[in-house]
């Protein structure tokens, strides 16, 4: 076996680890948003009640999506991050509910103002561009 790796700041080490965990970090990350959860019960609240006007949905259908996407992305299938929620994706113009995105698919869609053609354009680009490995 080979020496250990030595990092240049904590961070790098972190992220090996995780990269190395990856079942042991989910668990750490539930547990940590399960732990926040308890300790701040009144902003919990307030941001699911605050998610249930805005969206028209309430908890159990909320619960439910999040089921239907086994509580990963619809996208990228990541689990959100540490202290984080899956954000309510939705049409702007009619308001409806598509899914649950993480917050990086979340602002990846914002940033293309939700236009499907500038998404396929963009995905033909990199597709087009692809270097080989």
């Amino acid at each position: 076996m080979g020496r250990p790796r030595i990092y240049a700041n904590p961070s790098e080490c972190t992220k090996a680890w995780k990269l190395a965990h990856p079942e042991r970090t989910r668990e750490l990350n539930r547990e940590s948003v399960r732990r926040w959860r308890e300790r701040n019960p009144e902003r919990d609240k307030a941001s699911r009640a605050a998610q249930q006007e805005s969206y028209g949905l309430t908890g159990h259908e909320l619960l439910h999506l999040a089921r239907e996407q086994e509580f990963r992305c619809a996208i990228c299938r990541a689990e959100p991050e540490t202290g984080r929620r899956l954000a309510v994706d939705h049409d702007h113009e009619t308001g409806a509910v598509r899914g649950l995105l993480c917050r990086r698919c979340n602002m990846a869609i914002g940033a293309f103002g939700d236009d499907v053609d500038l998404l396929i354009a963009a995905a033909a680009y990199l597709y087009s561009r692809r270097v080989a490995s």
